[in-house]
């Protein structure tokens, strides 16, 4: 019996070792298993952020191409992103050749396809991400309308516009009659709505907007035209009606949503973010300045704060340089002084036989109501420069007051330019004026591609007289036609303070009432006008409206007929992506 417990007893330590044994290789197991996960989950989580480093240095390097490419500037062959505090590389190689694609209204884009590559490394892990993306670079003046921020048409009387329209952000839209759009680009970055910005009022008049691939017009209906309960009519805000409560939008009296809508209403002309339009990038006011920011380790100037000067130092080492407007002039008016585009000063030619030298500048003084206060301007005669052998070769003549300044707006005014001698594109980043018919051409010479660069476009009509206006008077507007692309600033219209919107965008001076403005070329604003600052007010000694006889030149859809040095809109469609 004994001998049987001592059996028992053994077989029993036996059996707990064999458990304890098993426990210890389960536990080995378990934990094997679990150090398993833990590299797992490590190395996918380290695999996650290098991933995502990767992928965020090729969105910065993207920005890199977009801003280069808008700002004149050569696109860098790589760069450093900062991403959590970690610096990730990224490369930028130009691949393919550049190729010249055309839409169905005509308007050419020049593409060039870049490969951007990153790698990034997170804890011994490292990804590498590839994406080709297709560069595309539009000429600014090949649409009719572009606004860099929000765009507000909202004119009085009836009005047409014919070409591609583009607002980055949003659109709002309304007309005292019908304002019809024969486009089939009309396009916003943000929404499109019928009501005022300015105070949210709603919208009227009729909207018609031609339907793509064919001739037949639709309207974008107000509040009071359109059925269903809305906030303002058929517009962003308009999220579907369920007339009969079921749950869809099928039924016969049913409204489907803006997105859905607007696409089976207009067939693709009015798009916006909600049918994935994108912003796309556009220049920025520091071209036109005569200095502007450098990219770093390029300037050749510095800024001395105590005189207001611009100083010349060791090329690379500067944290300025030229405007690109201003470092490619060939003919150069500061101060109403002439330079060549290698800064001599140049030398007027006798052109009447009088033995004086016969200059094409001088100086005026008139008021401006806008303003509020008298301006003076720098007159620049185009038929005596067409005459006087300096005409500038390659059709850019920038033009500045450097003592211009909001207290003070005074500009630049083109007089005598009903024909051009040759193609013209003017910039100043002060105001500037156009004198009578522009660009309209005569028997010796052909309306030429132009344009105007301006802090601010002003237009006076055929009957200007200097002396005729003054504070508290508006004289009468003749018929005046105006052939020429214009990039302007105006201001952001905040709740109570409308900035005039697309229809006061050129400023006028005068009383228009029944009296035709023609213009034939293309409107954009893509920046706020730093020297003429002044509030759109209507009436007063303000100006009257128009007859606006408005549209886009078609001569701008080839692009050998744009204006010398036309700016370009700057987009990117992403062709291949690649994580490895």
């Amino acid at each position: 019996m004994y001998r049987a417990r001592r059996n028992e007893g053994g077989a029993a330590l036996l059996t707990a070792l064999l458990v304890l044994v098993m426990l210890v290789g389960l536990s080995a197991a378990i934990l094997s298993m679990v150090m398993a996960d833990y590299r797992e989950a490590r190395f996918n989580r380290e695999i996650v952020k290098a991933t995502a480093m990767a992928e965020a240095a090729t969105e910065v390097a993207h920005k890199a191409v977009l801003v280069a490419a808008a700002n004149y500037r050569a696109v860098p062959a790589g760069g450093t992103a900062t991403i959590n505090g970690i610096d990730v590389p990224y490369t930028i190689t130009p691949v393919s050749t550049q190729r010249i694609e055309v839409d169905g209204q005509g308007v050419q884009t020049i593409i060039q396809p870049y490969l951007i590559a990153s790698a990034a490394t997170s804890n011994g892990y490292t990804k590498h991400v590839e994406k080709i993306i297709d560069l595309e670079k539009t000429p600014i003046f090949q649409y009719v309308v572009f606004y860099h921020e929000d765009l507000e048409i909202l004119p009085g009387p009836s009005m047409n516009l014919q070409g591609r329209i583009h607002s980055n952000h949003d659109i709002y839209i309304g007309c005292g009659g019908t304002l019809t759009l024969q486009t089939e680009h009309l396009h916003a970055a943000g929404g499109m709505f019928r009501r005022r910005k300015n105070d949210g009022s709603l919208t009227a008049g009729n909207i018609d907007i031609k339907v793509r691939g064919s001739s037949n017009y639709r309207n974008m209906e107000s509040r009071s035209q359109f059925p269903p309960p809305s906030i303002s009519g058929f517009d962003t805000d308009f999220l579907g009606f369920d007339a009969n409560g079921d749950g869809r939008l099928d039924g016969s009296h049913d409204y489907q949503n803006w997105t859905i809508r607007a696409l089976e209403r207009w067939r693709g002309t009015v798009q916006t973010a909600e049918h994935g339009i994108r912003q796309v990038e556009a220049p920025s006011v520091g071209n036109i300045h005569m200095y502007a920011p450098a990219a770093e380790g390029t300037g050749n100037y510095n800024y001395d704060e105590f005189s207001g000067t611009y100083y010349q130092v060791a090329g690379g080492t500067g944290e300025y340089e030229k405007g690109h407007f201003y470092r490619n002039a060939d003919l150069i008016i500061i101060d109403g002084t002439a330079y060549d585009g290698d800064g001599n000063p140049i030398i007027w030619p006798d052109i009447d036989g009088d033995g004086q030298p016969d200059s094409p500048i001088s100086e005026s003084t008139f008021y401006n109501g806008r303003e509020g206060t008298y301006v003076t301007t720098t007159d620049i005669d185009m038929d005596i420069l067409g005459k006087s052998g300096h005409w500038p070769d390659n059709g850019l003549l920038y033009a500045t007051d450097t003592t211009a300044n909001p207290s003070q707006p005074d500009g630049v005014r083109l007089v005598n330019g009903s024909a051009l001698a040759a193609p013209l594109t003017l910039v100043s980043p002060t105001p500037v004026y156009t004198l009578g018919d522009y660009n309209v051409g005569n028997a010796t010479h052909a309306k030429q591609p132009a344009a105007i660069i301006t802090d601010a476009y002003n237009v006076l009509s055929n009957a200007w007289d200097d002396a005729a206006k003054g504070p508290g008077s508006l004289p009468k507007a003749t018929p005046t036609t105006i052939n020429a692309a214009f990039i302007t600033g105006s201001y952001v219209t905040q709740p109570g303070r409308y900035n005039g919107g697309f229809e006061n965008l050129p400023r006028f001076h005068e009383n228009w009432s029944g009296i035709p403005a023609r213009i034939r070329g293309s409107f954009v604003n893509i920046w706020d006008s730093e020297v003429a600052t002044g509030q759109w007010v209507y009436g007063g000694d303000h100006y009257t409206a128009p007859n606006r006889d408005w549209n886009y030149d078609t001569d701008f859809n080839d692009i050998s007929k744009l204006p010398p040095f036309t700016p370009s809109v700057v987009g990117t469609t992403r062709v291949v992506w690649v994580i490895r």
